[in-house]
């Protein structure tokens, strides 16, 4: 494996922005400074707040729609207080991609169900998008 795509090597980030979700909950677009990043929806990587330590957040976005890679953060400790205060322009690291995809190719053709709630939505955002966007390959969509 080489260092460009080890997964646990850490990539230099640029906070581009961020969008308030919820009470304590920032959806935080971060571009990667060089390197490459592909990854799939379900997939997580770890995001360092410099000086503070990092955390492991589902991925919210996908290659199809933005070049930005999107993580909701909700409020609940050291880090992502870390991360709710940072400033658009601050350099953040990004580890990953890790973890296992949805297996979205074998979905193709069926019906299919997403349950989620709260926080745990943010991960089942890239699912919902990637189906939305090849709607003609699956069958019936329904989201509680």
């Amino acid at each position: 494996m080489s260092e460009v795509t080890n997964p646990m090597r850490p990539m230099l980030g640029t906070l581009m922005g961020t969008r308030h979700l919820a009470d304590d909950i920032k959806l935080l677009q971060i571009e990667l400074n060089g390197g490459t990043f592909e990854y799939q929806p379900g997939q997580f990587a770890f995001v360092s707040a410099f000086g503070v330590g990092e955390a492991p957040f589902g991925l919210a976005s996908t290659v199809e729609r933005t070049t930005a890679l999107e993580f909701a953060v909700s409020r609940v400790g050291t880090v992502t207080s870390a991360l709710h205060a940072l400033e658009q322009g601050a350099a953040v690291g990004v580890r990953g991609p890790l973890g296992n995809a949805f297996p979205l190719a074998d979905m193709r053709g069926k019906n299919i169900i997403v349950l989620g709630g709260g926080i745990g939505g943010a991960p089942l955002r890239p699912v919902i998008h990637s189906i939305l966007d090849n709607r003609t390959e699956f069958g019936r969509l329904t989201i509680l």
